[in-house]
Parts: C-alpha cells; structure tokens; sequence
C-alpha cells in the first residue's frame, strides 16, 4: 500500500480534484518507511556490539543506489539531451550521493543518514543513563550535524532541516521501541490514541487547515510512528510463500515507479497525448500501472542473481525481505 501510495504522490501535475488525493497521502508512505526503519534501527544498536554501523541498512541500500542512479542519469540524458555542463560540483554531488537524479532517490541517502542520527542518539542516551559516555555515538552525531549544515546551504530537494528531522526520529522511534516492549496487554492504550492523531492529522490535511511552520516539521513523522505503533500489533495468519514475494516487491516498486511514469508519459507525448495534468480516474490507473509494472520489473530482476544483488540489495534470488 505504501509502494503504491508513493507511485501515486509522484504523478504530476494534477487537476485540483485530483492533487486532493496528495494532500492526506503524502502523509502516510515516505514517513512510515522512515519510522520503521529508525524503530528497528534502535533495536538492532541497542541490541547488538553498541555499535552504530550495526544497525544500518547501508548493504542493503547502498548497491541499489549506485544502480539506480546510474540507470535514472541515463534516463535523464535520453529525455533532455544530456546533463547541462553548466552543473557545478555542488549538483555533481547532489546527483551522485544525495539523490538529486530522480525525484525519490534522495530517500536512499536520506535513510542511511535518519538511521545513522538515530543509532547514535540511542547509544549516547543509553551511556549516559548508565553514567557512560559513547564516545564514537558521538563522533557519529557530531558528523551528522556538520553534514546537514552542508546539506543545508546546498539546498537539495528533499533534505530540508534534515538533523533536526532526524532527531526528532529519533526520539519518536525510541518512544515506538520502548512501547512495543513494555506495553503487553494494554496495548488498546497506545492503539487507540494512535489511530486517534492518525485520523485528526488526515482531517487536518484534507481540509488544508493552515497551522503554524514548526507543525509541518511534526505531522509527518508523528503520523509514520502512529502507524507503526497501529500495526505492530495487529495480528494476522501466515501469509504463502507467493503472497510473500508478492508484497516483498515493495522495495522494486518504489526504485522503479519513476522510470515507469517517466517513460509511459514520454510515449504519450510521442503520439501526441499529453497525459499531464492528471485528473482522479487517470491518476489512480497509471499509479496502479506503474505499481504493477513494478512489480513485474522486481520479479524480472529477480531472475538473475547478480542483477538482484545490485539493483535490489537481495543476496539471493528468494530473499524476500
């Protein structure tokens, strides 16, 4: 669901009817993914040596970035002509290593360095609680902050008060930890008033409420850590194998949806049907194309080792996780 959310948020632009839709969804997928991955970041940090590079997804994610960017620079170069010359070190850098090739690659980087904030917060409160210093959580928070100071002054999409925004990660995904741990039975007590904030924050962006900045900076996270305290608990019957490999394909989806819009609004164009602005109906069918497309991209991959290695983070062909 949250695959398919993110392949609908990116189809631009819309009628207003239409970029309704976005207003309460953009809430829900990019977040979730981000308090899900800092909750079990925590776990693994705390867990395992005390280590932040512990608890990384970098092996996961770093292949799959490099390949995607790659494949998406080409892209752009087959769409405008080439990259402009005119492009400084400081886009040179945005485009390698900050996710600046398509419009959701900067999410990669972006949870390296949220997991990486939150490891280090963890492990530095966990010392000081127990009257020690983690001097290397700390050399890790210390370079986090000079990094969004740069980050900061480059003005890359998607990277807007980025230290900030991941300590506030991290304090929400240690409030998700710690509850999930303690809670037990009681848990209607967490349940209930999550989905409360989830339902007032989606009112809230329907109806376009303007509230002060500081607000913006919180919904999103607040409403990723709400649904990850809804669905921690939430009990369902083994699922089969196929429908497992069915919803691991969650990860293809996301890194692939782009090509796909891309490349299905290019033909249009070429046969002269201009699919933009998208209207309701257009909109949730080509998000739905390009979630099955891919999914059929993810499988495709998945039939060669070495292609899902690298362009899916996956070991082997039937990790479905």
């Amino acid at each position: 669901m949250a695959a398919y959310c993110v392949a609908l948020i990116h189809l631009a632009p819309c009628t207003e009817k239409a970029e309704l839709i976005t207003n309460v969804l953009r809430l829900f997928p990019v977040y979730y993914f981000y308090a899900s991955a800092v909750h079990f970041t925590i776990r693994r940090v705390l867990r395992r040596d005390g280590s932040v590079s512990a608890g990384l997804s970098w092996n996961r994610l770093i292949r799959p970035y490099v390949a995607w960017t790659v494949l998406y620079l080409l892209l752009r170069c087959a769409k405008n002509g080439g990259i402009s010359p005119a492009h400084g070190w400081v886009e040179w850098l945005g485009l390698l290593f900050m996710g600046q090739s398509a419009v959701h690659m900067y999410f990669l980087p972006q949870l390296v360095y949220f997991q990486g904030v939150a490891g280090a917060s963890a492990l530095l409160c966990a010392g000081l609680l127990k009257k020690r210093f983690h001097s290397a959580a700390a050399c890790w928070l210390a370079a986090a902050f000079v990094a969004s100071i740069f980050i900061g002054r480059a003005g890359y999409f998607g990277w807007n008060h980025t230290f900030l925004a991941g300590l506030v990660y991290a304090f929400l995904g240690a409030i998700s930890v710690w509850l999930d741990d303690r809670v037990g039975k009681a848990w209607i007590a967490v349940f209930a008033p999550a989905a409360l904030v989830l339902i007032v924050l989606s009112l809230i962006a329907g109806f376009g409420i303007e509230l002060p900045a500081f607000y913006y900076l919180l919904n999103g996270p607040v409403f990723g850590c709400c649904t990850l305290l809804v669905l921690l608990r939430m009990h369902a019957v083994n699922p089969s194998r196929w429908v497992e490999r069915l919803v691991s394909c969650y990860f293809g989806i996301y890194l692939a949806h782009h090509a796909i819009e891309e490349g299905l609004e290019m033909i249009f164009d070429r046969l002269g049907h201009s699919l933009t602005p998208y209207d309701v109906s257009s909109r949730l069918g080509f998000a739905l194309i390009a979630f099955c497309g891919g999914i059929m991209v993810t499988l495709t991959i998945r039939l060669s080792p070495f292609l899902a290695w690298w362009m899916l983070g996956e070991r082997r062909r039937a990790d479905s996780v």
